[in-house]
């Protein structure tokens, strides 16, 4: 994962996109470093975190309610991470994108003809333009999940789309695309899957 940079894990529901954040926390760690856990799908669990080796308790563990403060909390504590460790790796993770409202939605402040998606879309773009100057000064390891998602009607090439318009496409360095491949059974029992990274 590049540091000064943002990566973007796409996938479908439950292709491991959680496992791979949290094993890079618990890597970032490891080394030292300070990790922070965007959790906007409220689906962290301190059980399997441990399990995969992340300390919990020297984690930073944040839950904005919105796009818009998820780009705050970004850059705040960026900063005040900087500014109590100036040598050390910072990895923030934002567990996903997909689930996140903006604040128009989350307050109610729009029409029935609004489209909340290209509302989300403005909001990311202006977000990217934000933090991408932090990242690259700070040298912080950026990395955001985002869902597949199936545009309807598309009769040729590929339907599938992601979350967030076209701003994160442009501003990720980095975009990997985890799809479940099988399963992994023991005496019939399931206990993982086989994945693809692209």
């Amino acid at each position: 994962i590049p540091v000064g940079k943002l990566t973007e894990i796409t996938g479908e529901e439950a292709s491991g996109k959680s496992l791979v954040c949290a094993h890079l926390i618990a890597e970032v760690q490891r080394r030292g470093g300070i990790a922070v856990y965007i959790d906007t799908e409220n689906s962290a669990n301190p059980d399997f975190l441990t399990r995969v080796g992340v300390d919990v308790n020297e984690m930073v563990y944040l839950q904005p309610g919105c796009v818009e403060d998820v780009g705050e909390a970004i850059v705040k504590t960026i900063t005040m991470a900087r500014a109590k460790a100036p040598n050390r790796i910072i990895l923030v993770v934002w567990d996903g994108i997909a689930a996140t409202p903006c604040r128009a939605e989350l307050n109610g402040d729009f029409d029935l003809n609004m489209n909340l998606q290209l509302e989300k879309s403005k909001v990311l773009s202006k977000m990217m333009r934000m933090i991408t100057d932090t990242l690259g000064k700070d040298q912080v390891a950026l990395v955001f999940t985002n869902q597949l998602k199936v545009k309807i009607g598309v009769m040729y090439g590929n339907p599938e789309t992601t979350t967030g318009g076209n701003a994160l496409k442009f501003y990720a360095s980095v975009r990997l695309d985890i799809r479940r491949t099988g399963q992994i059974k023991e005496r019939e029992e399931i206990i993982g899957s086989e994945t693809r990274v692209k």
